[in-house]
């Protein structure tokens, strides 16, 4: 293999590495949800600012930085595989899991839910457990965290459709467009020109909304990041110039972040009322940080981790299924350790404790179980 091949497959693998860290990444902001002052459904009555910050701070960079890297990964499976195996692997890999995961997994939410709430609430275990045992919870309404594979489905079928209908057009306006987006983005000045484009939506969002990643506004954000991630597969010169810009994009995220967090914990605690001024600032700070961090960690992973290890490998086969059942069981571990007179960091480190190796056990067996019917298959 030549050195050209093993440094752009390098940088590949990089950008894989970097989908397996958001995934793991937002696990780990899900249990700190009870901790924030925010109002949420199920919140522990020890709270603190520190987790508004640290929520906050995940929230904003996680989610852009792990759609770039799935738009990137759905454009180079259809660049490998061809459009067949594209839609096939779209569909064993979401579709499958989004109506399995609806069936079992929405309302094993609800239960945790409900459990966390009332043990919360009523200082007790045994209560918490008895309201599960009633059963109010086995219905199906919302998909919870399964909306990210509504979002990736949808997303990746207007990618492709539109990817084909942009390689049809006679006119000289696509490739215009590609080269100026090419120039914008190879300059460290870009992180600003698509932080500017991504805060629009998501200021409206914040505006009339919640800003929560199911509002239509911060949907139409997300499939921004999506599509960059989908076009930078094809585009080798913008990804090798982020990682000279890794830097500038790294400090301006920290720069951005305090504002970010300010102006999104302000709209949140006034979450059922319009705010212009503060929805503005929140949408285009969060817009202009998801850019930086984006650009920064992209950067970053092309030059510092790009390198296999045995652990990465596991990670990466495990961080799917561990993003996909891990949300019930944060909850439930939340609910179990809200009625110890403890810190808000104290009782978050107790409920990883209780939840990760749940998770793994669960994530484990499910693997032994596929790898079982594939053999017998076989």
């Amino acid at each position: 293999m030549s050195s050209i091949t093993t440094n752009h497959t390098a940088r590949l693998l990089a950008i894989d590495r970097l989908r397996t860290a958001m995934m793991l990444v937002v696990m780990f902001g899900h249990a700190m949800l009870p901790y924030v002052t925010s109002p949420r459904r199920f919140n522990d009555p020890a709270s603190s600012v520190w987790f508004d910050w640290v929520g906050i701070g995940l929230y904003a960079f996680a989610m852009p930085v792990f759609f770039v890297t799935a738009g990137f990964a759905g454009a180079a499976l259809l660049q490998r595989r061809g459009t067949r195996a594209f839609w096939q692997h779209r569909w064993l890999r979401l579709g499958v899991p989004l109506l399995v995961g609806y069936a079992v997994l929405t309302p094993l939410t609800r239960a945790a839910y409900e459990f966390a709430v009332v043990t919360s609430t009523e200082a007790s275990i045994a209560a918490g457990w008895q309201y599960v045992r009633e059963l109010h919870w086995l219905r199906w309404s919302k998909l919870y965290h399964l909306w990210f594979l509504a979002s990736l489905i949808l997303f990746s079928a207007i990618a492709f459709f539109a990817d084909r209908v942009l390689q049809r057009i006679s006119s000289r306006w696509p490739f215009a467009l590609d080269s100026v987006l090419g120039s914008r983005l190879t300059q460290a000045s870009g992180c600003i020109w698509l932080g500017l484009a991504a805060g629009t939506p998501m200021a409206l969002s914040y505006i009339g909304g919640t800003g929560q990643g199911t509002d239509a506004w911060m949907q139409l954000a997300l499939l921004g990041f999506f599509g960059l991630g989908w076009w930078l597969q094809s585009r080798r010169d913008v990804r090798v110039m982020q990682s000279q810009h890794w830097r500038f994009a790294v400090a301006g995220t920290i720069v951005l972040l305090p504002l970010s967090v300010w102006s999104t914990q302000t709209r949140l605690l006034n979450e059922q009322t319009s705010d212009l001024v503060t929805g503005l600032i929140a949408g285009f700070a969060n817009g202009l940080l998801g850019a930086f961090a984006t650009t920064g960690l992209l950067g970053a992973a092309q030059i510092y981790w790009r390198s296999s290890s045995r652990l990465m490998n596991y990670l990466n086969d495990i961080s799917y299924w561990v993003y996909l059942v891990h949300y019930p069981i944060v909850i439930a571990a939340g609910g179990l350790v809200s009625v110890l007179p403890s810190t808000a960091m104290t009782k978050y480190l107790l409920s990883l404790a209780l939840a990760i190796p749940t998770v793994l056990l669960i994530v484990e067996t499910l693997r032994h179980l596929m790898a079982r019917r594939r053999a017998t298959i076989h």
